[in-house]
């Protein structure tokens, strides 16, 4: 949704396209039409084996089938020409396979425009090569090669520069689309620091019972407090000593691992900083939607460093980098001793920066 919104300045109609198994009413809501099939149930059990429509034999055969006959069908059912621009918010690979094989419909003055933007997450789902990115990229040449109009994007500095090397072509850097209204910090005693989305090990969930406990032996009178999500049930079965260590920690409260978009933003409004500790392997070159939601309400970061968006975080002034829990730990007691004001001025200057240079980057990569 926030794309529509960052994008309709830029076009006279935006019709937005999605899993033809999305709930339809997130659909009806978000004004969706449902058209994809879905690719990827191997990777995210979105569907009963029943209704997922790739089966178990010959796997990626069936979905490069299905992608090709998707792109077919986008050409099909809508009168696309040189005035048009087809966009991938989230570039995934079988997206790309399909492109590919009908590069065709992208080789002429009448082709459409082709909008490609990398986040890190989809571009590889592929069992069926060792190294599916880069088979990706083979695809992203072999469309070039053939004289497409292709343009492409990346959610941060870092997995720009490498696509851009990869694929001899400038690549433009844009963040995650969504802007908020900066959200005042509240009036209250203590110094809450949050950790908000899906509990994932990828995320360091497994380091917050370390910092935890920490930051309560230095602060036993619990001037800082902490709130998580927890792990999802099929998780929690298997670290369930992990779950009572931090359940037993004073001052943490810990919410379900799916919230209503209400409790969230109530979660985000009582917050003073939003606490990353991401693995810096796993989000080598990947973004983080929290960062981006934290900067556009004001509020800091304490996150590991070394990871895609470490660069933002830096030139922003979006909040500080750490290399150990132990930095993690200092970072979060200094900065809880920083009077709320300056916080807060802090906070709304690395946020103007940032949404400026945003939605810059957006009308600058779409208009091009």
């Amino acid at each position: 949704m926030h794309y529509r919104r960052l994008l309709e300045n830029h076009a006279d109609e935006i019709i937005c396209l999605a899993s033809k198994y999305l709930d339809k009413g997130i659909a009806t809501e978000a004004k969706f039409e449902l058209f994809f099939e879905f690719y990827y149930n191997e990777f995210i059990r979105a569907l009963p084996a029943p209704q997922d429509p790739v089966g178990i034999v010959d796997t990626h055969r069936r979905r490069a089938t299905l992608a090709s006959q998707d792109i077919i069908k986008l050409f099909n059912d809508f009168d696309l020409g040189p005035s048009d621009t087809i966009f991938f918010p989230s570039t995934d690979f079988y997206s790309l396979v399909g492109l590919e094989s009908c590069k065709s419909f992208f080789q002429n003055h009448n082709s459409p425009k082709l909008l490609l933007r990398f986040i890190g997450v989809m571009e590889a789902a592929s069992s069926a090569f060792r190294r599916p990115l880069e088979v990706a990229m083979m695809y992203i040449r072999s469309m070039k090669d053939a004289g497409c109009r292709i343009s492409l994007s990346a959610e941060t500095p870092v997995y720009a520069d490498w696509l851009a090397e990869q694929l001899d072509q400038y690549v433009s850097v844009t963040p995650y689309g969504e802007v908020r209204d900066p959200v005042p910090l509240q009036e209250h005693r203590i110094f809450h620091v949050i950790c908000p989305g899906s509990a994932r090990f990828d995320k360091g969930f497994l380091h917050l019972e370390e910092i935890f406990s920490k930051i309560r032996i230095r602060d036993p009178d619990i001037n800082i407090t902490f709130s998580t999500q927890s792990l999802t049930d099929a998780e929690v079965v298997h670290h369930q000593n992990y779950m009572s260590k931090l359940y037993a920690i004073p001052g943490v409260k810990i919410f379900p691992s799916i919230l209503e978009n209400k409790t969230m933003d109530d979660l985000y409004a009582s917050s003073d900083m939003m606490l990353l500790p991401y693995d810096a392997e796993v989000y080598k070159y990947r973004g983080s939607a929290v960062l981006m939601e934290a900067a556009t309400i004001g509020r800091p970061v304490v996150a590991t460093d070394n990871v895609g968006f470490s660069e933002q975080v830096r030139y922003y002034g979006m909040g500080s980098l750490c290399q150990d829990n132990d930095s993690i730990v200092a970072e979060i007691i200094n900065c809880s001793k920083i009077p709320k004001e300056v916080r807060w001025r802090r906070s709304l200057q690395a946020r103007s920066r940032f949404v400026a240079d945003m939605r810059g980057a957006f009308k600058d990569w779409v208009a091009a």
